[in-house]
């Protein structure tokens, strides 16, 4: 018996455009964003018929966090025919399939990221995720010299507001859990050149005031190691810099979740664009 054809719908495109925005989805975000009112075995299903059909690639994935059942998990990518209807939907694709060879430990931050997306989706009455942009919508070279003035953050989420003339920027930094001091310094130092020369009213792909920078760690401890290696590091032209972890951003994102670099009480907490106490 042959099957009917595949006839695509609305969800259907929002995922290849997650997929293009994201590089890789898995299943906890489709059941979460995409596909939300369906079963697990729909959602198995639906995704089976779209790689059947070209429209999608999935990887099995090895767990690497205790305690989770199963050995592997699966992930997803575009295929050639996702990448031409996404040409379809946003006019111009710049996708290439070599992006998506990448290592175990790689593909699982991309889907780390994808889920603190997908926390900034859940609705709530202040702010409104009005664009996310992915590490290459990111990038930018805000220097002339050499391939070091670039800042290069894992995503950057802009908040609407109705009291706000132009959206938060929070570009965010999903750190792994034995980053070199080093590399967090350099990462504030070059994040405070940008701000300075206030480049982001060059970054094409943002119109924002300065942005503030979002540390996310895997735990509490990694957190308050990434707040030590700040300490005395000029982030006087950045709009503030926040630390939180996975698990708090997963659950509230909105929420009073945040410490913050240079605060009078290094104990508070703050929301997203609460003033710090300095």
């Amino acid at each position: 018996m042959t099957k009917k054809n595949l006839l695509l719908t609305q969800r259907d495109y929002d995922f290849f455009v997650d997929l293009y925005h994201m590089t890789f989805l898995d299943i906890d975000y489709l059941k979460e964003v995409i596909y939300s009112s369906s079963s697990l075995p729909l959602i198995y299903e639906r995704t089976k018929r779209l790689e059947e059909e070209g429209y999608i690639r999935s990887y099995r994935l090895p767990i690497l966090t205790m305690g989770h059942q199963g050995t592997s998990k699966k992930a997803f990518t575009l295929d050639k025919k996702g990448i031409s209807e996404v040409r379809q939907i946003l006019g111009w694709v710049d996708f290439d399939q070599r992006w998506t060879e990448r290592t175990p430990l790689t593909i699982h931050h991309s889907l780390e990221m994808a889920m603190v997306k997908a926390s900034f989706q859940n609705k709530q009455e202040e702010f409104k995720l009005v664009d996310w942009l992915n590490e290459r919508r990111g990038f930018f070279k805000y220097g002339n010299d050499n391939g070091s003035e670039v800042i290069r953050p894992d995503g950057v989420v802009l908040l609407d507001h109705p009291k706000a003339s132009k959206p938060f920027s929070f570009m965010l930094e999903l750190e792994r859990s034995k980053q070199l001091i080093e590399v967090t310094r350099n990462k504030l130092q070059r994040y405070n050149e940008y701000c300075k020369m206030q480049a982001y009213q060059k970054h094409i792909a943002l119109e924002v005031n300065t942005p503030r920078i979002l540390f996310i760690s895997n735990k509490q401890n990694e957190m308050e190691g990434l707040i030590r290696h700040s300490k005395g590091c000029d982030t006087s032209h950045i709009a503030g810099v926040l630390f939180t972890t996975y698990e708090q951003i997963r659950k509230d994102p909105y929420g009073q979740i945040f410490k913050a670099k240079d605060s009078k009480d290094e104990n508070q907490r703050y929301h997203l664009a609460e003033k710090i106490i300095k």
